[in-house]
């Protein structure tokens, strides 16, 4: 592989042609400076994918003779990724991941003895509202924090999801709603709280998928607090956090990438509104081109990568621990 340090153009091999690549990953690509999609793989050669890009294109059953590329893009169910991230670290080739990035904690310590060089999509620690979170935190202009609860999800009966899809099949997915979106908020949080650990966890299943989780959390940083999280597919509920201190409370929308955020006193009224002025991602397609950015900038300057930082290792450690306690039960 050439230098990337005196690279120009970066050409990105692109592994799996789901809609999170048909809808955001190839076209983020293509309008990219600097960037260009070499090559698509799918289990079924995506010929009709590659013909709109004007780019060549390969299924899955010699991956060692794939060409090389600068970086490659991991978008493959993440039941399946292993054999991707030994191929291409192999060859030492960077790797950006799609999230979730491993399925447990031994498997993510395991693909980062691979590879040096490799980053995870957790995308949504780049919101403009994740930011505000993290200011407010780390200010500590309201004092201390007595709780925070966070709620995502919402109603859909059945998972939704058709017996064909990757999601269905756990071999694939590796679990249900908490490796597919809780992972997204546990980012954020692993990020903003260095001393969190997972108190107490009850999952409801669907067959072999979790379909929803109550789990408890126990901050430890300059204080010590609790963190209440409900994820569901199965009861209506509103996306929303809340963190309540001593004389008022602050709600927001983690689940937008630009809310604002309101300051509540405890009779049930609005004090005053804190309007989000940062200026990172204000849409899922901006916290996208971020990380990318982010990445591909540390690889062209040669720097030597955070790995457990850059795939939030953090994560999938809590994400193991819910499952684990509830197991025990």
């Amino acid at each position: 592989m050439s230098d990337n340090n005196k690279k120009s153009i970066f050409e990105v091999g692109i592994i799996g042609a789901g809609a999170i690549t048909t809808t955001l990953h190839l076209p983020l690509l293509s309008a990219m400076d600097g960037v260009n999609p070499k090559y698509i793989v799918d289990v079924k050669n995506p010929t009709d994918l590659a013909k709109i890009y004007k780019i060549d294109s390969y299924d899955t059953k010699n991956l060692e003779k794939l060409p090389d590329c600068d970086i490659v893009l991991i978008a493959t169910p993440v039941g399946v990724r292993e054999q991707y991230i030994k191929e291409f670290s192999k060859r030492g080739i960077p790797i950006f991941t799609e999230k979730p990035f491993a399925i447990n904690f031994d498997d993510h310590k395991k693909f980062l003895n691979y590879s040096n060089s490799i980053a995870c999509n957790y995308m949504k620690i780049g919101y403009n509202s994740s930011k505000l979170f993290e200011e407010i935190i780390s200010s500590n202009i309201f004092k201390n924090i007595k709780k925070i609860s966070i709620k995502e999800g919402g109603i859909v009966g059945k998972t939704n999801r058709g017996s064909d899809t990757y999601q269905s099949n756990k071999k694939l997915s590796g679990g249900g709603v908490i490796l597919e979106a809780s992972c997204h908020t546990l980012s954020v949080l692993s990020n903003i709280f260095e001393n969190i650990s997972v108190t107490d966890s009850k999952i409801i299943w669907e067959k072999e998928l979790d379909v929803e989780a109550k789990v408890s959390f126990k901050v430890e940083d300059e204080s010590s607090f609790p963190i209440e999280y409900i994820i569901t597919l199965i009861q209506p509920i509103e996306n929303g956090t809340t963190i309540y201190y001593e004389n008022c409370y602050i709600t927001f929308d983690h689940s937008n990438p630009n809310s604002d955020f309101e300051i509540h006193n405890y009779k049930n009224q609005k004090i005053f509104v804190i309007k989000n002025e940062f200026e990172f991602a204000s849409s899922s397609q901006q916290a996208y081109y971020l990380v990318w950015k982010n990445f591909i900038d540390k690889i062209k300057n040669g720097e030597k990568l955070d790995v457990e930082k850059l795939t939030s290792i953090k994560t999938t450690e809590i994400i193991s621990k819910i499952y684990e306690m509830d197991d025990k039960k």
